[in-house]
């Protein structure tokens, strides 16, 4: 079973703040052997491109990544299986306001209506 969520994460600092943000997190490329094809001067020269056509009237940088969460895994033929539709003790709206109650011990702020 794969699972797959994003977010994206917009910066007002440029392209270069991003980069040296990611590398602080130790976002890089971590593989050993890799090939360093990017040359520093083209990097920043591409960050000057980027600069001269998209920097903002204050002087900031909009620079947008995004980040990806992956997780895979397989059932275990022990693990739990879901119980059959309709096979519930208590409904849906109970059982949420059991969670609220219990999770501020003053009663739910939530306004529950039933149709």
């Amino acid at each position: 079973m794969q699972t797959c969520e994003g977010d994206g994460v917009d910066s007002p600092l440029g392209p270069e703040a991003v980069v040296a943000h990611l590398r602080l997190l130790g976002e890089s490329n971590a593989v050993i052997h890799r090939q360093q094809k990017l040359q520093p001067d083209a990097a920043l020269a591409a960050a000057a491109a980027y600069r001269s056509m998209f920097q903002e009237e204050d002087g900031t940088i909009p620079a947008t990544f995004e980040v990806m969460y992956l997780t895979g895994w397989t059932p275990h033929p022990s693990q739990q299986k879901p119980s059959k539709r309709g096979s519930q003790t208590v409904s849906f709206q109970v059982g949420c306001m059991i969670m609220c109650i219990s999770a501020n011990n003053q009663g739910c702020s939530v306004r529950w209506f039933v149709t």
